[in-house]
Formats: structure tokens, sequence, C-alpha cells
């Protein structure tokens, strides 16, 4: 903690963006200017909280690491909001592009992110377990995988800086492997999770963040509950489109435009992030501490990825907006509530009474 020599202004919202209450959630009350003529009044009043200490060093020696190993610029933002959740380097026109093809959550550390690494790390603790049989005769294979794949989550969502998202990840996961001997159902799952991130952050809520979160769970959980799994392909773009249309409303009360791309391109684009990128940057990061060369070759390959990745975006981010495939439009309360009530009946399996009626929410976009 420190005493400076500050000029504080109030927060003021930007555009159509609620800056104010994001601010508040962030437990930001005013912004500051340091005023440098009177610099030599500045002077620490404290140290960082014993906890807190360890966690930022790691944080500042991992990106000062990767600046100095990854000369690829626009590689390095996003391999940085990957690796440490840092996306300050992230520029106006990136943000514009990411929102513009619908692919803003794929720099943000989240569930997707944190329940992949689980599943790697969990394969691999319970099959390494198999190699050993009489480590089995103590604590069978399953609950050693389990809490060795949750202390590795939750230490890179603490590095990550634990966002909400991320919080309730890590509170879902940790719910549902302290019931692992009980049948829990999945809507209960999420619901003691909203329960318990209130209480651990009551102003969570007001993060646009965390209620689009909970939104893509909720839409999650009711398309696999209302739908017969069929072929992988079949499912996921089925489980993609349910997401687009659930998410619909809120995207545009909330950011005021909709990417008619969104679908096809996170197809793509999650995969990639999700599979090869991100695993491949984690392993990067961790071997920048154990072999300077294999970090070196892979942060070659997350690199060419990475920029391929931006630059395609970039393009459909033109395209889109040349061609008219960005929907830009303000909606009410009344309007979110109708276009809610008819994603929800979209999403309904087939027979269900007045299901088609959904149709005619979308008469509200036009």
């Amino acid at each position: 903690i420190w005493h400076f020599q500050v000029r504080i202004y109030p927060i003021h919202n930007y555009h159509n963006f609620n800056y104010i209450k994001y601010a508040f959630s962030k437990n930001i009350i005013a912004n500051a200017i340091v005023n440098n003529k009177y610099y030599r009044q500045n002077y620490k009043l404290s140290t960082a909280n014993w906890y807190q200490t360890p966690i930022l060093l790691l944080r500042t020696k991992i990106k000062l690491k990767l600046n100095q190993q990854v000369k690829d610029n626009t590689a390095r933002k996003f391999i940085n909001a990957l690796s440490i959740g840092d996306r300050s380097e992230l520029t106006a026109k990136d943000w514009k592009i990411l929102q513009n093809t619908g692919t803003s959550h794929l720099l943000s550390v989240s569930g997707l992110h944190i329940s992949l690494i689980f599943m790697f790390i969990f394969f691999l603790c319970f099959y390494s377990c198999k190699l050993y049989p009489k480590i089995m005769l103590y604590c069978p294979a399953k609950i050693i995988a389990t809490w060795c794949a949750l202390i590795v989550v939750i230490i890179y969502a603490i590095i990550a800086g634990l966002s909400i998202p991320t919080q309730r990840a890590i509170i879902m996961l940790l719910i549902a492997k302290l019931a692992m001997k009980r049948i829990m159902w999945s809507w209960k799952v999420l619901l003691l999770a909203i329960l318990f991130l209130t209480i651990i952050n009551p102003l969570a809520f007001l993060n646009i963040g965390c209620y689009l979160s909970f939104t893509a769970v909720f839409i999650i959980l009711y398309i696999i509950n209302n739908y017969n799994r069929k072929h992988i392909i079949y499912d996921t773009i089925q489980l993609q489109t349910g997401i687009f249309i659930g998410l619909a409303a809120s995207t545009l009360l909330f950011f005021h435009q909709l990417s008619l791309l969104t679908i096809p391109i996170n197809l793509i684009a999650i995969p990639l992030v999700s599979l090869i990128i991100l695993p491949l940057d984690l392993l990067a990061t961790i071997m920048m501490f154990i072999s300077h060369n294999v970090a070196n070759f892979l942060w070659i390959i997350v690199c060419y990825i990475i920029d391929l990745l931006y630059y395609s975006l970039q393009y459909i981010s033109d395209f889109s907006l040349k061609h008219h495939m960005i929907l830009y439009k303000s909606i009410d309360v009344m309007q979110f509530t109708i276009l809610t009530i008819g994603a929800l009946l979209w999403l309904s399996p087939k027979g269900t009474p007045g299901r088609y009626l959904a149709i005619f929410s979308v008469l509200l976009l036009f």
C-alpha cells in the first residue's frame, strides 16, 4: 500500500457501457492521476498480505520472462491473457475485432479453460497411479487424481487473476467433487455455486462477466438435459447454436450488437484455442523455468497459430462490417424478456406446446 499525491476525478460511463456499475463491482469508487510534481511525498505505507506477495512476484516473473522470450507483439498480448490473465496490452482495435467476431470470451480464463485443464491433469494422474498399483492400496486412484487436478486448477486460477467466471468454475468443481460419492443434480451444483459466490463476493453479480458466465452454464445444462446425444460433431454444432440463441438477448442488452457469424467462427476458434493454443501456452510457460530451448520452440508454434487466428479474425471482422453481418440494436428490459422467453421456447424439446411462438420474438430485432 502506497501513499500518493493524486488528483481524483469521478467515474463516468463510456458510450453505452455502464462503467460506474462495473467499477463498483471491482470496489473502485473513483479514478486518480498521480501528480509527479510531488513525487518526493510518495511513500510506502505497508507491504501486501503474506499470501499476495508470492502470487504477485510469480505473476511479475512470468510476465518478464514472456516479454523476453516472445518477440511477436501480437501473439504476446494473447499469451499474457491466457497465461496470467493480463489483458492490459490489448488495444481498442483488438477488442473491436474480438467483439465483431463474437470471440471476446476466448481471452478470458473461464470455466472452459478450467475444465479442460482439470480433465487433463485428472487423466494424467489417474493413469499415472495405474503404473504404481501400491499407491492405490492407501487411496483410490480416482480420489488422488481429483485432488491433484483441483490443486492445479486452483493454482492456475489464482495466477491468472481469479476472475469471476473462474471463481464460478472453481466453486462448481469443488461442489461436484466434494460430493463425488453422491449423485448431485447438475442444477443443484449451479444453484449452490450462485449461493457461495454471492456469500464470498456480494458485488460479483454487478459484473456483466459474472452474469454471462452463469447464463452460459444455464443454457448448456438446459440444452444437455433436453436433447439426446447423437454424434459429437452434430452435438457440438447444436450446443454452439443453442448458446448463440440463448445469449443473443443478453449480448444485445449489454453490448448493443450481435455478430451473425458467431456460430461458425466459434466452432473453429474454441477448439483451436482450448485444445491447441492453451495447452501449448501453459506447457511453454512451465518450460521457461526448466528448459529455455524447449520453451522457445513451443513459443514459435504458439505464436504462429495465434497470428494465423488473429489475422483470420481481423479479416472476418472487416468482412462482417463490409457486408453488414453485424446486427446493431439497443433493446430495453421488456424486449430482453420477450427475446429470452423466445430463446427458451426455441431451445425446448420438440413437442413443447407453443414452441414455434419463439419465431415471433425474432420480429423484435427488425
